[in-house]
């Protein structure tokens, strides 16, 4: 969810379940922002499904995304050459994110992830709204030792039922601008909720508001990973680092970033479910990878609360608990892109 690889801080903003990791950066996602699977993620899924497509349903496709109300960060965030029609659908997958420190984009400061609001009617992108509660669903589940407490409530607004908003309204006689505004969140929210994290927080004696998709689960002795929402999010390859004199992201080199991912996916294979295009379901395997292997560790030991008064707790992974999880990101992105890709076709009918 949050992208910037300067440094990576958690925030309190003393809302219940949600993602908030936040990247210090420059590339104008959200809370300046932690991401989910990141730019190179995120571009995985969307150049997988990219690579599915007929070359008519590209055409179609990348028609309507030049159509989009605000393409200006991503082509700001390209140094050098103009992206290519490949490379500016990836780039759309990043978009939600690239606007979550744009000032242009806003959120309510009582309810920055729209904890409070109602199930999501209708996608309008004259609100100019950042989202932020659009990128996950927050499914609450016990994670033990010690007696069992109450489980918040998960928020009306989520990724799921966005995401079937979305397709719907790309089914009707909608401007072709609504349609690219739209085709940007969707390409985003496909993967969002392929990352197991991002349809999970864990609620234990320590973290009895839950811990957030793994944003308060912090990570001992594992180098160059300091939290375990963080170290999923960069499986499929770490964005680069904003440049420090024009505060411009290289996307340019995360998309081949993004490449060198797509090519370990050949060996991946789809089960029956893979055709499957309900949300809902997607969700639903998300949380049950995440318990089998995201939090497949014995125990935690509460920490300090942050600066900025965030709880947490610290845990020890297992030995090989990054080759198992990298197994499971590889198939999650796939699954991903072939959905989103099947999405697509029936829109460029």
């Amino acid at each position: 969810m949050l992208p910037l690889s300067f440094a990576r801080l958690q925030v309190n903003l003393n809302s219940p379940p949600m993602k908030k990791i936040i990247l210090l950066a420059v590339f104008g996602l959200t809370l300046t922002t932690a991401y989910p699977w990141g730019n190179p993620g995120h571009m995985a899924v969307a150049a997988f499904a990219y690579d599915q497509l007929t070359p008519a349903e590209r055409t179609k496709i990348v028609a309507l995304i030049k159509k989009h109300p605000d393409l200006a960060p991503i082509y700001h965030n390209f140094q050098g050459a103009k992206p290519t029609d490949r490379e500016l659908f990836m780039a759309l997958a990043t978009w939600p994110d690239m606007i979550r420190d744009d000032n242009h984009y806003s959120v309510d400061p009582k309810d920055p992830y729209e904890l409070n609001l109602p199930a999501v009617g209708k996608v309008d992108y004259t609100k100019n709204g950042k989202h932020q509660g659009w990128h996950f669903q927050d499914t609450y589940f016990w994670r033990g030792p010690g007696p069992r407490t109450p489980l918040p409530q998960s928020p009306a607004v989520n990724a799921v039922g966005v995401i079937k908003v979305l397709v719907a309204q790309l089914h009707t006689k909608e401007s072709r601008k609504e349609k690219a505004y739209d085709l940007g969140w969707l390409f985003h929210l496909v993967g969002d909720i392929h990352q197991p994290l991002h349809a999970v927080s864990a609620v234990t004696v320590n973290l009895p508001g839950g811990d957030h998709g793994g944003n308060w689960v912090h990570l001992s002795k594992v180098p160059g990973e300091s939290e375990l929402h963080a170290l999923w999010d960069h499986l499929p390859g770490k964005a680069t680092s904003p440049d420090q004199t024009t505060h411009q992201w290289h996307l340019e080199a995360d998309v081949k970033t993004a490449d060198t991912f797509v090519a370990t996916l050949n060996d991946v294979l789809l089960g029956s479910e893979a055709d499957n295009l309900d949300p809902a379901a997607w969700a639903a395997e998300s949380l049950a990878i995440a318990k089998r292997d995201v939090y497949n560790f014995d125990s935690e030991v509460a920490g300090k609360p942050n600066p900025a008064g965030d709880p947490h707790v610290i845990v020890t992974l297992p030995v090989g608990y990054r080759e198992t999880a990298l197994i499971d990101a590889q198939a999650r992105v796939k699954l991903a892109g072939h959905r989103l890709a099947l999405i697509l076709k029936q829109i460029a009918k």
